[in-house]
């Protein structure tokens, strides 16, 4: 009887030992597969940071071109503490404006050019019958001439 305790005991305790060696492989798999989660989140979270830093780039540099833009466009006073939106509507207005002003320019200039190619055809129109009414001048004074030459060879 003895021996068939003992053997019972030796059971049990070769079941706990082969429950815990089964518990600590699965605890194995375990910590290997939240160490594989903890490096693809660390990867994860690095490239964010990258992407989050060439935002930080661009807006930067989309700031420093509105920057320079709005003094091209001579947008004077624009608040400090006003946001990107703000200050991109604002651009935006000057240069509706800006616009609006170069195509009223530009018809002025057409109707200036229209009014110059006006003058000019006048001018040239004058001109020749200027020179006409020379031609005419001048043939009526070598017309005389040739008959007076003409009747001295007579």
């Amino acid at each position: 009887m003895r021996l068939h305790h003992t053997s019972e005991e030796l059971k049990e305790q070769m079941e706990l030992r082969l429950g815990t060696l089964q518990r600590a492989q699965h605890a194995e798999h375990q910590v290997q597969d939240l160490k594989r989660h903890l490096q693809s989140l660390e990867t994860e979270l690095l490239r964010a940071d990258m992407h989050r830093d060439g935002l930080r780039h661009s807006k930067k540099q989309c700031e420093e071109f509105l920057e320079q833009l709005t003094v091209m466009m001579k947008v004077d006073r624009i608040d400090p503490d006003l946001g990107f939106e703000m200050k991109l509507k604002l651009v935006q207005s000057r240069a509706e404006q800006l616009v609006r002003q170069e195509a009223a320019a530009l018809s002025e200039s057409k109707r200036q050019r229209y009014g110059l190619q006006q003058k000019v055809k006048s001018q040239k129109d004058q001109l020749e019958r200027k020179e006409l009414h020379i031609q005419l001048l001048k043939k009526k004074v070598s017309d005389p001439e040739e008959e007076k030459s003409n009747c001295a060879g007579f």
